[in-house]
């Protein structure tokens, strides 16, 4: 009845029970807010939040995983395409970091992360004939994008007011 706490009766000077006295189980509350990857996280040397932190990127990773799994048509049977599955599985890794940075700094601002993708999506890396090669000018959406990815793009393609 009481997992999280532990539950003792207390006693008065005369040693005679006078109530109920609750005290938190601190290691088990951490478990159960965690689930699965706090449980693994259990010996490790950091607090409550920290681990949470942990956690949430972790479930994070999974919805990303799902979502992945319903574009490449997975239905759990083999898929034979093992390169695009691998190719898929690493576009995981900067979706995640993405997906971690829109919810911890562009929540107001963006929707989804396919809605920062969208607005990072006109930036153009050109190459002329000639060999000399240029970028397009990042807006300031642009800018506050990588500022939050902690991403420092081309001096020569920010406007002039972020160049210093």
């Amino acid at each position: 009845m009481f997992e999280y706490f532990t539950v003792s009766l207390t006693k008065d000077a005369k040693g005679k029970s006078n109530g109920i006295g609750f005290s938190r189980c601190e290691e088990k509350i951490m478990r159960a807010r965690c689930g699965y990857s706090g449980s693994l996280l259990f010996k490790a040397d950091i607090d409550l939040w920290q681990a949470q932190d942990i956690c949430e990127f972790g479930d994070e990773y999974g919805s990303i995983i799902d979502q992945v799994r319903g574009v490449m048509g997975s239905d759990g049977s083999r898929n034979t395409e093992e390169g695009y599955a691998f190719l898929s599985f690493v576009g995981l890794i900067p979706l995640s970091g993405l997906r971690h940075v829109r919810k911890n700094r562009l929540i107001d601002a963006y929707e989804s992360s396919y809605g920062i993708l969208d607005e990072m999506e006109p930036i153009r890396y050109c190459e002329l004939s000639d060999g000399t090669a240029f970028m397009t000018m990042f807006t300031s959406s642009q800018h506050g994008i990588c500022t939050a990815c902690e991403i420092m793009p081309p001096k020569e393609c920010l406007p002039a007011f972020f160049r210093e």
